[in-house]
């Protein structure tokens, strides 16, 4: 899947669409439901962080912003988090060959660029249906020649990292973490024989999530 999501961002990049190639890395590095998180996302700044604001303001759907060598996203709720989540990627650029395309600092951070917070950081984006990010990722699948293309949906690219992290010899315990999710469900989309084989961190989630409201 690392491959497959490397080809896709390449490919929407030589077709000048930027912005598309960087939903698809967003929706990948930080395992988000497409449609319901990184579509709305916003803007946002540091003062925004838990240690500024208890709480995102009602109707505020996320903040993204730069700290150091991190690109942090906080989301107000989450279906299975109520009072939110908190989620940051490490710069990639010296992590693998390629890894530096997605890097989240360098590139996915570019995105926020002269935007002010609250701004949508998918403008194009952010009013469309799902059934439109899907249309178009089923067309540039078939153009690299991807068997059973038709079948994709949006949750390939969190199912697929999930998967990643497990054949890459992670834990269940990293997917969780890299996911910020409090519930092993995901595992209906994954490989079980996979998962009983699994025991190392994945080398490319370098998820770091604040887990404090998470009792779980």
């Amino acid at each position: 899947m690392r491959h497959l999501m490397l080809a896709l961002f390449k490919h929407a990049h030589s077709e000048n669409n930027y912005e598309e190639s960087c939903l698809y890395a967003f929706a990948f590095l930080f395992l988000f439901r497409l449609e319901n998180e990184c579509l709305p996302l916003e803007v946002g700044t540091p003062l925004e962080s838990e240690n500024h604001c208890p709480s995102l303001p009602f109707g505020r759907h996320s903040s993204c912003w730069l700290e150091g060598n991190e690109l942090v996203v906080r989301l107000r709720s989450r279906k299975n988090k109520m009072r939110g989540s908190t989620l940051r990627r490490a710069c990639m650029c010296h992590v693998s060959p390629g890894s530096w395309e997605v890097c989240p600092v360098h590139v996915l951070g570019a995105l926020l660029t002269g935007k002010a917070p609250g701004a949508p950081v998918f403008p194009f984006w952010h009013d469309q249906t799902g059934a439109a990010v899907r249309h178009s990722l089923r067309r540039r699948l078939i153009l690299l020649g991807v068997p059973n293309a038709t079948e994709f949906g949006l949750q390939s690219f969190r199912r697929g990292h999930a998967q990643q992290i497990l054949d890459d010899g992670g834990t269940l315990v990293d997917v969780l973490r890299a996911g910020q999710w409090s519930s092993p469900a995901f595992l209906l989309y994954l490989d079980y024989a996979e998962v009983e084989n699994s025991a190392v961190i994945d080398s490319w989630c370098f998820a770091r999530g604040d887990e404090s409201d998470d009792s779980e």
